[in-house]
């Protein structure tokens, strides 16, 4: 049955895949002002599967522990875990789907994350 739509599979793995990278490239130094690569390449491995993944990746980037990207990674997953991280958002959403459409929530989930890119960018000026 999954073999089917390997096509789409493929394609959304390789688009969220693409934009990991571009986050992470274009997004993390204008974001982060203090050690932007180890706390971006946290929130890359992240993104791109599990929390061990970025654990592991700051861990390879910073192995001394010289910056805040352990601290940091930690502090922000205390907002991030029960919302989307496998709570809230992530087991409301297909009822919120089934209810309000795949393209209502897709307007809404992208409105939410332009608010918080425009957060982080404020935030960090203000930095």
């Amino acid at each position: 049955m999954l073999g089917q739509y390997w096509e789409a599979i493929l394609l959304l793995a390789l688009i969220g895949t693409l934009w990991n990278l571009l986050a992470f490239a274009l997004l993390a130094p204008r974001m982060i002002k203090n050690y932007w690569f180890q706390r971006g390449i946290g929130d890359y491995g992240q993104s791109m599967g599990m929390v061990a993944m970025g654990l592991l990746l700051i861990r390879v980037a910073d192995p001394q522990n010289r910056s805040d990207a352990l601290t940091a990674f930690g502090y922000k997953q205390l907002l991030f875990e029960p919302v989307v991280g496998g709570g809230l958002f992530t087991s409301a959403s297909m009822p919120l789907i089934a209810q309000l459409g795949a393209g209502t929530i897709l307007w809404v989930v992208g409105l939410v994350m332009i608010y918080w890119l425009i957060l982080g960018f404020n935030l960090r000026r203000k930095l």
